[in-house]
């Protein structure tokens, strides 16, 4: 299946640009019109969700589908609600209900048909899973827009922004954009955005408010570094989870909202919370408790306590951070970013002060919707990352004239004309830390006169001068059927790679017709 990639003259008629952030905990949209952006890059709409007593600005990351494994049931709270009722009533085994499942795509093989396991262990095919999320998340903000401007918005006047992690690898990047084509996002309409580079947008644009003043990485000049910290996420108490679904919700939720809250510096402070008595029986049963005051299903523990709890949490972010600085190449680091959740938490926000003095902290509004932000923002301003290093060195499987005493024997072919070839060469477009690309042009030509397509495999190595695609380490990292017009053994396919945002795309054009196929990767 050809697999067309996003084109900047594709973006042109857009009238909106609508981000899509799938985060390990939480997950939501955002959207901002092209008009509204020139007027305020920042005035970009999300969602307020709601369930029952509780109300946030992203839902929780959690999908319910049916027992048949393939029709989606629902997202977010209504997927724990639902399947909470299903626990209480005894009928949840033969349900999915995937939570916290995005990480599951790193650091793995990816593979169209691999499988993920949900809360109880059941597998399920994870394209699946993660078109049912996008696929959700696209029809609510397309009905949220209808409900609110009364008008129609054509499927190809959006401009769609998917955010992914920085530590996925090109697979994990592809495998989401093929799950967002499947939920019915175009392909030549999506651009997948790198979260912290999307978080750093938004603080670029957006002025925060520190130390009294506005402050934003708008004052920093060109060539400034910046961290992002993306601090987000919370402990889960497994068993608990398991055998009191309900209760758990609530007490993460009550602990979440408090642990950003706090503020650690009114000393004689009392931090009162709900604890389901279940819970408070299991942990209490035989232990003296002297720091804490229990009444009924409520615990309050003094400000003190709740810093400790927060202290290892805090000190193992600080010490992370300080080791990426310390083992960094890259000196001069202007600003620290801190986006996500736990960017709330004043005591977080103290110790990076604190630590990292001699650098400008900077904190958005609303960190934890940095990202969603940042997401739409870029996909109004997507020259905004001028540079990116690639990862990995890219290039195509070509034949050439054979050299004896240099290419593998066991590689050599004769082609219709007598001539002998080496088959299986790596030819080399992007080298890995390459940046900026220089632009190579390879031509592919068919084996045999009578060939009607020919197969482009685009491979990827860390090795930066790789021979052969066999080679230990590389990877095939898209392939792509070109047709061919007429016959003989001159026609040509010519091939390039262009870097285009946070993806290569590789373009193939028949020389012949001039027809264009694109890949992204």
């Amino acid at each position: 299946m050809q697999q067309f990639g996003p084109s900047k003259e594709s973006f042109s008629k857009a009238l909106l640009v609508a981000g899509l952030d799938i985060g390990t905990t939480t997950s939501g949209w955002s959207y901002l019109f092209i008009c509204d952006f020139a007027v305020n890059p920042t005035g970009v709409e999300t969602k307020i969700w709601r369930s029952n007593h509780k109300i946030s600005s992203k839902a929780p990351t959690c999908v319910l589908i049916e027992p048949d494994g393939k029709t989606f049931s629902a997202f977010g709270y209504d997927a724990e609600n639902r399947y909470s009722i299903l626990v209480e009533e005894g009928e949840h085994i033969k349900w999915y209900f995937f939570r916290r499942f995005k990480m599951k795509l790193y650091n793995e093989d990816i593979t169209r048909d691999m499988d993920i396991e949900d809360e109880t262990g059941k597998k399920l095919n994870a394209k699946l899973v993660f078109m049912a999320t996008i696929r959700f998340l696209k029809d609510d903000l397309l009905k949220c827009i209808e409900d609110r401007i009364k008008e129609c918005v054509k499927p190809e006047d959006i401009r769609w922004v998917l955010t992914v992690p920085a530590i996925w690898d090109d697979g994990a990047k592809q495998f989401m954009r093929e799950a967002a084509e499947s939920a019915g996002i175009s392909s030549d309409q999506l651009i997948i955005a790198l979260e912290p580079e999307a978080a750093a947008i938004c603080c670029r644009f957006e002025p925060v408010k520190q130390k009294g003043n506005y402050d934003s990485l708008s004052k920093f000049k060109t060539g400034c570094k910046v961290m992002v910290v993306d601090a987000g996420g919370n402990e889960v108490v497994e068993e608990f989870k398991r055998n009191n679904t309900e209760d758990y919700k609530y007490m993460m939720h009550e602990f979440e909202l408090k642990r950003r809250a706090v503020d650690l510096s009114i000393s004689d402070q009392q931090i009162i919370f709900r604890i389901p008595s279940a819970l408070l029986v299991k942990c209490i049963r035989g232990k003296n408790i002297q720091e804490a005051s229990i009444q009924r299903n409520t615990i309050k523990v003094n400000v003190s306590e709740v810093a400790i709890l927060l202290k290892t949490q805090v000190d193992g972010i600080v010490d992370h951070v300080s080791n990426l600085i310390d083992q960094s190449t890259i000196d001069g680091i202007a600003a620290i970013c801190l986006v996500g959740g736990f960017s709330n938490c004043s005591f977080f926000q103290q110790a990076m002060k604190t630590k990292f003095h001699n650098h400008t902290i900077i904190v958005p509004d609303d960190p934890d919707l940095a990202v969603l932000i940042g997401a739409v923002i870029f996909g109004h301003t997507a020259d905004q990352i001028s540079k990116r290093g690639s990862n990995y060195t890219y290039g195509v499987e070509i034949r050439v004239p054979f050299i004896e005493h240099v290419h593998r024997e066991s590689y050599k072919v004769r082609n219709d004309h007598g001539d002998f070839h080496c088959q299986h060469v790596f030819g080399k477009h992007i080298t890995a830390g390459q940046s900026p690309f220089d632009e190579v042009t390879t031509g592919l030509f068919p084996a045999t006169s009578s060939q009607n397509t020919v197969c482009l495999s685009v491979y990827c190595t860390l090795d930066p001068d790789p021979m052969y695609v066999t080679d230990e380490g590389c990877h095939m990292a898209g392939r792509l059927e070109v047709p061919l017009e007429g016959t003989g053994t001159d026609r040509c396919v010519m091939v390039r790679m262009i870097h285009l945002w946070n993806e290569i795309e590789v373009e193939a054009t028949e020389v012949a017709t001039g027809t264009v196929h694109r890949l992204s990767i």
